[in-house]
């Protein structure tokens, strides 16, 4: 599951930093795109041109989290299901990576509690 994990953050942060890019090279007002969270964007009122600091942020959160966390710098999980939550808006592929984000953390926290509470009883 750890692998997953570490799967799903990244590939989560390099979409949304891809998208962020490509949204860069078109011009405000010029914007046409059939995703799902642009559709959302544009029919609030939002020209999905200026959401690009919001992708380049989450982004980055994104790999910066999961690897803090992959190699256990980060121990505060709750940023990365904060991260996670915030990101379930970016419908399709955001949605179902944070997703099974949720499900690796989740799994991971889980072995990593029962493994810890063998370790206590043994020394017991």
């Amino acid at each position: 599951m750890r692998w997953t994990f570490i799967f799903a953050g990244v590939i989560e942060g390099i979409w949304m930093l891809i998208d962020a890019l490509q949204l860069l090279r078109r011009s405000p007002g010029r914007f046409s795109s059939d995703e799902l969270w642009s559709r959302t964007a544009v029919r609030l009122g939002l020209d999905p041109v200026n959401l690009v600091p919001v992708f380049l942020v989450l982004g980055i959160l994104w790999i910066a989290v999961t690897v803090g966390i992959a190699t256990r710098r980060l121990r505060d999980r709750r940023i990365a299901v904060i991260l996670a939550c915030v990101s379930l808006w970016y419908a399709i592929p955001g949605t179902v990576l944070a997703l099974i984000f949720l499900f690796a953390l989740w799994t991971i926290r889980a072995d990593a509690g029962a493994a810890g509470g063998r370790a206590s009883e043994t020394q017991r």
